[in-house]
């Protein structure tokens, strides 16, 4: 196949070049030049480097087959534009396409805007979805223009009787605006709901957006009256019990149905022998916790409880004390005795003895002494030991009248005289007279 090549052999490493133009497969080459023998010699077919070099010697003749790859598709760009407020499709900027290329292309307009048309090389510049065909570099751009404002009518209506805000009728309003209104019943109606486009319509007062016109209804029905059975009100228990020592009498014992809010007397009775205590339990709403007499606030179901306890006795014991008194008595006795010649007088060494005087019974009060029981009513019996308490005398010296005791002293030869007799008589004079003694002062004594 015969085809006009533009050969360009270069040296390798130099800057020697020459191009050869042939008319079919074949060329003759003569280059000119310094160049060294056995410098590699490339070529380039139509400015794309042939795969296949050639080592340069003087005279040489070589058949070469210059095969170059496929040259690259061609490329052009599309350029997209926007005047004005929308979008197109491919993307406002730069876009790539092979050569030949046919491209569909769109604009939409923003809100409030509107396509007006196309600027540069497409099929339909007043559509807004065209075509572009890439046989070359191209700009196009999407014109659009604002849409001019006009208002929008709202109109409202009545279904039954009543009356609106705005009032009945029509209303124009600015796109976007935000309106207010107010459905208000007649006499012995009631609002329903709005029929229309409403932000809420069960509500009397609502909004309405302007982006259209719009027509709502407010609809009213007549009230109609049903009795109505009155609704008892709420009731809690109140459950009521006492310890042992009383019980409460006002409201009772057991459980109770108060209303709420209902205030409820208290009325608690000790036992004899017992006093109130407290109220325990549920207590939040009892006026006075520590008073038997009280009320209570029924605001939930409560339990109480009276408590009583028993009253400490106090105990003045009488106490019988039984004393011993011991006493010691000294005696000194003197003993005279007469004789011829003459009275010879002796004192006889101190007798002492001991007398037990009879028991000597006293009774005293002791102070009060406080026991604390706690036990059920009745009478309370306590015993309480015998206190014995024994005194012990000081020691004392009791002097009787002194005893004369004559004896009459006979010469020697005589009968010897009787001492034991004499000394038996002694002692029963003593006896008596302190016997005497003593009867006179327990006599003094009473």
């Amino acid at each position: 196949m015969s085809s006009v090549l533009s050969l360009s052999p270069q040296v390798a490493g130099g800057g020697d070049s020459c191009t050869v133009t042939t008319a079919g497969s074949y060329a003759f080459l003569i280059v000119q030049g310094e160049i060294d023998d056995g410098a590699t010699i490339h070529f380039y077919v139509d400015g794309q480097k042939a795969g296949q070099t050639f080592p340069f010697h003087d005279g040489w003749t070589t058949t070469l087959n210059l095969t170059v790859p496929a040259a690259p598709p061609v490329e052009y760009t599309l350029t997209m534009a926007v005047g004005g407020s929308g979008t197109t499709e491919p993307s406002a900027g730069d876009h790539d396409y092979n050569a030949g290329t046919v491209v569909v292309i769109s604009a939409t307009p923003d809100a409030g805007w509107q396509f007006v048309n196309w600027t540069g090389a497409v099929a339909d510049p007043n559509s807004a979805t065209t075509t572009v065909t890439m046989d070359a570099n191209k700009t196009v751009t999407a014109n659009f223009s604002e849409i001019p404002v006009t208002d929008y009518t709202l109109t409202m209506a009545v279904n039954g009787n009543g009356s609106t805000s705005p009032a009945v009728g029509p209303h124009d309003y600015a796109p976007d605006t935000v309106v207010s209104i107010i459905a208000t019943p007649g006499s012995g109606w009631q609002f329903d709901d709005w029929t229309g486009d409403v932000a809420n319509p069960n509500s009397a007062t609502t909004t309405v957006t302007m982006d259209s016109d719009k027509t709502v209804t407010a609809n009213f029905e007549v009230i109609t009256t049903t009795p109505t059975t009155p609704t008892p009100p709420d009731q809690y228990t109140l459950i009521i019990s006492s310890s042992s020592g009383g019980s409460v009498t006002v409201p009772g014992e057991g459980a109770f149905a108060c209303d709420d809010g209902a205030v409820v007397s208290l009325v608690a009775s000790r036992s004899a022998g017992y006093k109130f205590d407290n109220w325990t339990g549920n207590v939040s709403t009892v006026a006075n916790t520590n008073d038997p007499t009280t009320k209570i606030t029924m605001n939930g179901d409560y339990t109480i409880r009276a408590n009583f306890e028993a009253i400490t006795p106090t105990v003045t014991p009488t106490v019988t004390t039984t004393k011993t008194v011991t006493k010691t008595v000294t005696k000194t006795a003197t003993k005279t005795v007469t004789q011829p010649p003459g009275t010879i007088t002796e004192t006889l060494p101190p007798t002492t003895t001991t007398e037990a005087p009879p028991p000597v019974t006293t009774t005293e009060t002791l102070p009060p002494t406080t026991a604390t029981e706690t036990q059920p009513p009745g009478t309370i019996t306590e015993t309480l030991p015998p206190t014995t308490t024994t005194t012990t005398l000081p020691p004392g010296t009791v002097t009787q009248p002194a005893t004369t005791v004559t004896t009459t002293v006979t010469e020697p030869g005589e009968p010897t005289t009787n001492w034991p007799l004499i000394w038996c008589l002694i002692a029963a004079v003593l006896f008596v007279g302190w016997g005497v003694f003593f009867w006179m002062r327990w006599r003094a004594r009473r």
